[in-house]
Parts: structure tokens; C-alpha cells; sequence
């Protein structure tokens, strides 16, 4: 198989040479020289680069969804930090090590659970002449840039900035029960830093399919993404330890066991919970798991709890367990439910304590 490393880079149009005979783009180069000179006058000439918004400025996020989902489940983020600590990262993707110029990785590509699928797939290095800050995934085309997603995974994130010129970007963001479209985004130039978005959805079910990121000057304006990033959101529970009981008085001299029910809500069903995935604790360091009866089985049960008609999870946890792994101790006012879905989606939720004699 032939190294695509030596295929000559015709930067951001589509190439002519023996492996790839596509009709050519306007104003394609036809050398390497050519190549350079057009590259950087598409560069120089990206009008409005002082008028790009600097790094961590919130896009304009205005909504439009086809489908039944309200908008007021599914969340956008303008900061990687805000993003990441809202779950857990399956797969970050970045671009660097294939080439330092230009490489074409062909066309549809798969790389950590993404399969892009642009017109020409192109990978532009920092040495290209572009000068983005790292390597980035382009469309050789310019626009739109795009892709399918991986089944499973309710967060969606990406590094992403503009070369050639700068303009507004159309994204149509896909999931598994609706299409979500955001116009006018202002993304900031690879020069310039670039921009973060990231989509999370928490519709029941719901996972994302889908992206396409459309430059409104579509050929001179390519929107390219950087840190391409799949994961599972945390969702928020609501926990109740030892059901009935308030305030929540726990005696760390005890060798009894502390109940906590997970309560079922509309949003949230707690039979989805992997009993094996729990531990309660300080939300520090290594946590306590639920206990197991003497036949090895976890002491868990559903059983209404909260008195409302739906079947909770009832969890047992060891008291001395807590006490000796520096989970419960006698400064100790809540405690942290930390586990997973069996379907892998982080949740979390806690409840008051109080601690006695």
C-alpha cells in the first residue's frame, strides 16, 4: 500500500495526480510552488481576523431542532473545562504525528469513534503554511466539514477554528431522535487560537450520530477541528440514604449497614444502574462499593422507597467499611453516591449525614 504521506499536498482543493484524477477545483495549483503562493494568499487575506472573538468567547448559540426533544435538554459549551467535567471521556482524538505539511488519510476515515466523511479528507500540519497551532482535520474541499458518530456516546466536542478566510459557520449537529441546527456561529481562526464547542444531550436514549460544519463562503473558508472528543455525560440522581429517617444519623461505631436508595424520577430509571459500578464515600480517593450478602450477591433491591409508586434501588453499604476507608469520619456532613448505567453513563448524586454516637 502506498504511504499517502508522499502524495504531493495541492493545499485545500482537490489534487490531480496519478492516485487521485477528481475533475479540478477552481483555482487549483498546479505545483508545489503554486501551492504555496495560493495557500498564502488565502491566508493574508482572511479579512476580519481582528474581529474574531479570542479564545473561550461563547459562539452565538441560537437553537433551531427538528423533532419532539425540547431544547432545554441539550446543552452547549463554549469551554473544554466546563465540557469535560460534565462526564467521562471515551475517545479525545488528535491529529498530530501524521505529517508536519499535508496528509491525506482517504476518504471516509475512521479514527476514535468518528468516521469522517468530507468531500476530500485532509490533515494540515504546522508547517504548512496555515500555521495552525497544532495539526487540524480539514475538508481538502474547504467546506462543509462533517462525519458520523459512533453509537452510545451523549457528549460531543471539538477544537475547531477557521483558515482561509473567516466566516459565520452553519453546524447541524444529528442525534439518534432529532436534528439540532446552529447558524452563525463565530469561530475564531487557527491563528487566532480557534474555538471550543461541545454538545451534550440527555434526552433517555438519546446519542449522537452526526456533524456538519458549514462555512457560509464555502471554497476559501474551511472550518477544521483539532481534540475531537466522545464521551458520556454525568447525570445527576437523586439519593436518599437511609429512606424514612431525618436527619440522617449514622453511628461510625456501629457494624450495621447504611441504606441508600436511588430514586427513580421521570427523567431517570434506577433499575439502569450497575450495582457493581457503585461506591458511596467522600468523593475523594478510592470509595466504599456496596456490600455483598454471605452468598456473594450484592445487597441490592428495588423497592419503593419514597412512597411515590415507582421502584427504586435500595443499596447497602458496610458502616466500618466507610469508617476504615476514610469515607466516613466524625467531621463527616454528606456523603457522595458515585456509579454507572449499565448502558456505561456516569452518575452521581449525594445526601445530607449526621454523625453520632
Amino acid at each position: 500500500m502506498r504511504d499517502s504521506r508522499s502524495i504531493l499536498p495541492l493545499i485545500m482543493l482537490a489534487a490531480i495526480t496519478a492516485c487521485d484524477r477528481r475533475e479540478p477545483a477552481p483555482l487549483e495549483p498546479k505545483d508545489e510552488s503554486q501551492a504555496q503562493q495560493s495557500m498564502l494568499a488565502a491566508r493574508n487575506s482572511a479579512g476580519g481576523i481582528r474581529l474574531e472573538p479570542p479564545r473561550g468567547v461563547a459562539p452565538s448559540y441560537v437553537v433551531r431542532t427538528v423533532g419532539s426533544a425540547p431544547l432545554a435538554t441539550f446543552s452547549t459549551f463554549n469551554s473544554r473545562a466546563a465540557f469535560l467535567a460534565s462526564g467521562t471521556v471515551a475517545f479525545n482524538t488528535d491529529f498530530e504525528g501524521y505529517t508536519t505539511s499535508f496528509h491525506f488519510p482517504g476518504t471516509p476515515w475512521t479514527v476514535g469513534g468518528i468516521t469522517y466523511t468530507t468531500n476530500s479528507n485532509l490533515i494540515v500540519g504546522t508547517a504548512s503554511g496555515y500555521n495552525p497551532p497544532s495539526a487540524v482535520f480539514c475538508n481538502n474541499l474547504w467546506s462543509p466539514m462533517q462525519g458520523s458518530v459512533q453509537a452510545g456516546y451523549d457528549m460531543l466536542g471539538f477544537d475547531i477554528g477557521m483558515l482561509g478566510n473567516t466566516t459565520p459557520v452553519n453546524a447541524t449537529i444529528t442525534t439518534n431522535q432529532n436534528t439540532y441546527y446552529f447558524p452563525n456561529l463565530a469561530i475564531a481562526h487557527w491563528t487566532a487560537g480557534g474555538s471550543f464547542v461541545g454538545f451534550i444531550t440527555s434526552n433517555s436514549g438519546e446519542y449522537f450520530t452526526g456533524f456538519h460544519f458549514a462555512s457560509q463562503q464555502g471554497t476559501g473558508s474551511a472550518p477544521c477541528v483539532d481534540n475531537a472528543t466522545l464521551g458520556n455525560a454525568l447525570i445527576q440522581v437523586s439519593v436518599d440514604i437511609k429512606p424514612g429517617s431525618s436527619p440522617n444519623s449514622i453511628n461510625p461505631g456501629s457494624n450495621g449497614n447504611v441504606p441508600v436508595a436511588i430514586l427513580t424520577t421521570g427523567s431517570f430509571d434506577a433499575a439502569s444502574v450497575d450495582v457493581s459500578q457503585v461506591t458511596l464515600g467522600d468523593d475523594v480517593g478510592s470509595e466504599t462499593p456496596v456490600a455483598k450478602r454471605n452468598n456473594g450477591t450484592w445487597m441490592a433491591d428495588l423497592a419503593d422507597a419514597d412512597g411515590d409508586g415507582d421502584l427504586d434501588l435500595v443499596l447497602h453499604f458496610r458502616t466500618q467499611a466507610l469508617v476504615q476507608n476514610g469515607d466516613l469520619t466524625a467531621g463527616s456532613t454528606s456523603l457522595v453516591l458515585n456509579g454507572r448505567t449499565t448502558g456505561g453513563q456516569r452518575i452521581q448524586g449525594s445526601d445530607s449525614v449526621r454523625i453520632v454516637p
